[in-house]
């Protein structure tokens, strides 16, 4: 059954682009371009959901939403915020954010998820009688939306390849969450992420708060976030076998806050970053944000013995070599304000690019954006992140398309560029290794070749020849840093 979507959006070319996949799903369009407008709309002829722009003049996202909340008439009309990817950090609607450009594909998604959630929301209103399904129809935070919104008391079971658990709701608030052998908001957070399995909830009314005792779109929110975040975070710390020597000075840190002295006192014990994660009482998100802050100011170290101790040991750019390297990022004339900030180009073959990033990202200088990779990967090129060398040096990271289609791309993109890291490995791809003869000649970039013990026949007469260096993402970096800082200068393009 076809369902009313406002369009809000002061770029009518927004609603040019989604109108024809709705309409094709059966649902009527209609589109505003003023936050006032929109507001309305929603008064006047409710529609069944919003797609609100962040840009939209005269009445923000935060405000439309909270006007909307206040009135029962239009309070359960889901809001998805759109915009481009400076509105991520916008204060966020339950329904979540979309970001610019659209995957149309992914727009048309989280819209019959959204009304799925109705479906299941108008199915508990028609009477007390429980609620099952399969996780898979039906995930976690939409069913806590659904039991929220109806104010409903009880329990919801589940069950999946992870084990048991239980959420407890009273009024349409989380009481408890127990699961995984954890209990509070740690378990609450981990079952949010559950994507297979079964459910069931029964209603029953009890008098007891519980410990989390907040509303549900609040801890949705919250967690949502945190399990966003989460991925990076761990990627970031060693192996969860790891063991950490502290510094003395690593005490002071355990004064400022709660959760970092819980890890502290657990790392003291000897326990490993699995460890630390399972037996904090804090959620793991701030478990392991407290373990990589520690990382980060060299307040813990690998224990001598461990894997990563040797890495600890060696620098990302050598003594000196930061000031090498400042000097040539002022040669080509990039900056940002005060900030001395270069760029260095990352070009993958697609099979290759991920489990790449994913080890890139356990580098202790580099600073992985989760919403960037969201936005560069499906397109193939953008910003990804950073290698921050001290605090005036930062060195961004871009992917650069390989395939030959992209390669108007290649020009713009190596402007003012310290140099590439192309993946090649097992690749015979002929884009490819035009990226890397356009970036060699014509451009005179450093560029290393990860995973290659020697040049690949094709490369062997480039002149400025590329340099094969070990597949870890540190070995990588750290090559190329050395060799842009020998790098004689060249005009910039």
């Amino acid at each position: 059954m076809g369902r009313h979507v406002l369009i809000a959006d002061p770029d009518p070319a927004t609603a040019r682009l989604l109108a024809p996949a709705l309409r094709h799903r059966g649902h009527q369009v209609s589109a505003v371009r003023s936050g006032p407008r929109a507001l309305e709309t929603c008064v006047l002829r409710p529609p069944d959901l919003v797609l609100f722009d962040a840009a939209c003049p005269l009445l923000d996202a935060q405000t439309f939403r909270q006007i909307l909340r206040s009135n029962p008439h239009t309070a359960p009309i889901p809001i998805l915020v759109t915009g481009g990817a400076e509105s991520a950090a916008l204060p966020a609607s339950r329904e979540g954010f979309l970001q610019k450009p659209f995957n149309i594909d992914e727009v048309v998604a989280r819209i019959d998820q959204t009304f799925r959630r109705l479906d299941a929301a108008r199915e508990t209103q028609r009477g007390d009688r429980g609620l099952e399904g399969a996780l898979g129809q039906l995930g976690v935070p939409d069913l806590l939306q659904v039991l929220g919104q109806n104010r409903n008391s009880g329990v919801l079971r589940l069950t999946g390849p992870r084990g048991s658990a239980s959420i407890r709701l009273s009024g349409g608030a989380i009481a408890e969450a127990s699961g995984e052998n954890v209990s509070g908001l740690k378990a609450l957070f981990r079952l949010l992420q559950w994507r297979e399995g079964l459910f069931a909830f029964q209603p029953g009314e009890s008098p007891d708060p519980g410990d989390i005792a907040r509303p549900v779109e609040d801890v949705l929110l919250e967690g949502l976030r945190q399990a966003d975040e989460l991925p990076g975070l761990l990627a970031a710390l060693p192996g969860a076998s790891v063991r950490f020597a502290l510094s003395p000075s690593a005490a002071l840190e355990g004064e400022r806050d709660r959760a970092t002295a819980e890890v502290l006192s657990l790392l003291r014990s000897g326990a490993t970053v699995g460890e630390v994660l399972d037996r904090s009482r804090t959620t793991d998100h701030a478990a392991a944000q407290a373990m990589l802050r520690l990382l980060r100011k060299r307040l813990l170290v690998p224990a001598a013995g461990e894997p990563a101790a040797a890495r600890e040991a060696r620098q990302l750019v050598p003594t000196g070599g930061s000031h090498a390297l400042r000097a040539r990022v002022h040669q080509i004339g990039r900056g940002d304000g005060g900030r001395t900030r270069g760029k260095i180009l990352l070009a993958a073959v697609e099979d290759e690019l991920p489990p790449f990033v994913e080890r890139l990202s356990r580098v202790p200088e580099v600073r992985l954006d989760a919403t960037l990779l969201r936005a560069a990967a499906p397109l193939g090129f953008g910003t990804l992140g950073a290698v921050e060398i001290d605090e005036d040096l930062r060195i961004d990271l871009l992917l650069l398309p390989a395939g030959d289609a992209a390669s108007p791309l290649w020009q713009p993109f190596a402007s003012r560029a310290l140099g590439a890291i192309v993946l090649l490995a097992g690749a015979t791809d002929s884009g490819a290794l035009a990226l890397v003869r356009f970036l060699c000649e014509e451009q005179a970039l450093p560029v290393v070749l990860p995973g290659l013990s020697a040049l690949p026949f094709a490369l062997a007469e480039v002149k400025h020849a590329p340099a094969p260096t070990g597949a870890d993402p540190w070995d990588a970096l750290h090559e190329l840093l050395a060799l842009v800082t020998r790098n004689p200068a060249k005009p910039v393009v």
